[in-house]
């Protein structure tokens, strides 16, 4: 987390890394007598992704292609590991929305890269805190594991009309 004081602060943006390799496989369509529900994917680079299950035992999807199947019932999304397990995502709200797998109604879930980054800005009196999070298109946030394969951390810069008063940048994890 960074503090700057002042009152006219402007942040600049200088560099991000870039997320997204697809990993994806294909998986067999549903046959016409199968009693299981097809679930498509919308996204790339998931290499595991565990559903809870609504009343059952939570299911793990290895290397999800773009459509896989499974029993019928109510499913939401626990965790996501993308690219290899680089970046992670674990449900954080009990809120988050259950979705419906039914015979002849395949399901759509979008999940995985690409990420895109969001920047978030608070200013609390003289003080501007910075946030910073990788997002899918579904609004998960996911974090990346640290270590030596990690790409560079973002960069930023803080200026006050053309002067450069701060910068730095932010920490993963």
């Amino acid at each position: 987390m960074w503090r700057i004081s002042g009152c006219q602060a402007v942040v600049a943006l200088l560099s991000f890394p870039v997320v997204g390799v697809s990993l994806s496989s294909a998986a067999e369509p549903p046959g016409p007598s199968s009693p299981d529900c097809e679930l498509k994917s919308r996204g790339h680079s998931v290499t595991q992704l565990w559903l809870e299950v609504h009343g059952a035992a939570n299911r793990q999807v290895l290397r999800p292609g773009r459509s896989v199947l499974l029993p019928a019932g109510r499913y939401r999304v626990l965790q996501v590991l993308l690219d290899g397990g680089r970046y992670a995502h674990v449900r954080q709200s009990p809120e988050e929305e259950w979705f419906e797998l039914a015979p002849g109604r395949p399901h759509e879930l979008v999940v995985g890269a690409p990420l895109s980054r969001r920047l978030t800005a608070t200013r609390q009196g003289r003080f501007l805190e910075l946030g910073w999070d990788l997002v899918d298109a579904a609004g998960r946030t996911y974090s990346v594991k640290t270590g030596l394969d990690c790409p560079a951390p973002p960069k930023f810069a803080v200026f006050q009309g053309d002067r450069k008063i701060g910068s730095g940048s932010f920490r993963y994890g």
